[in-house]
């Protein structure tokens, strides 16, 4: 009978969580992009600014210093301070964001699992079942798609990225996840 019931609890909890990450996943599928203000914390720096993101990995990152831009191909990483602008493909580049690899590719190849919190936060927990680049990935679930995601890398490092003021479906111009470089920045291709 008790391992009937730490069965039943085993299904039930996998159930919640394929819910929930099917929630988030559904959510995120229904709409085509969305802006943010974002703020990125980690032990080596601190960075706030607007994040851009439609599908199929195109985004704008911009801050006060740089300029990240992706057309879903190639990365434009652009240090304003320091006119340079290296370019990348969007698998070499630790700078891209791919919202679609945290919500569908990880997931895969994760165990996941979810919980609340004492205010009721749902959060998707990430940990791989083999090699990755990170030890566990934290996803905080809202109605907005999502607001934060912490990553903790093999040093135990935490790394932070949290969207406010989240608008769905805004009209954007195709262009702007083109980046057309300034006059006399120094060029770095790296593709």
């Amino acid at each position: 009978m008790l391992r009937f019931v730490i069965l039943l609890i085993l299904i039930t909890q996998s159930v919640q969580t394929d819910d929930v990450l099917k929630k988030l996943q559904d959510r995120f599928n229904s709409i085509d992009n969305f802006t943010a203000d974002f703020k990125f914390t980690s032990p080596a720096m601190n960075i706030n600014g607007k994040f851009i993101y439609k599908k199929r990995n195109k985004f704008v990152i911009e801050s006060e210093a740089r300029k990240i831009v992706s057309d879903s191909k190639s990365v434009w990483n652009y240090d304003i301070n320091g006119k340079r602008v290296m370019i990348s493909d969007i698998g070499d580049e630790p700078s891209s964001f791919s919202i679609e690899r945290y919500l569908f590719d990880l997931p895969q190849k994760c165990n996941v699992r979810n919980y609340r919190d004492k205010k009721g936060k749902i959060y998707l927990e990430l940990q791989p079942k083999s090699e990755e680049d990170f030890k566990k990935i934290i996803i905080e679930t809202s109605d907005d798609l999502f607001r934060k995601i912490e990553i903790t890398d093999f040093n135990g490092e935490k790394h932070i990225i949290e969207l406010n003021n989240i608008k769905t479906d805004v009209k954007l111009k195709e262009e702007i996840f083109t980046f057309v470089p300034p006059k006399g920045i120094r060029i770095i291709d790296l593709r």
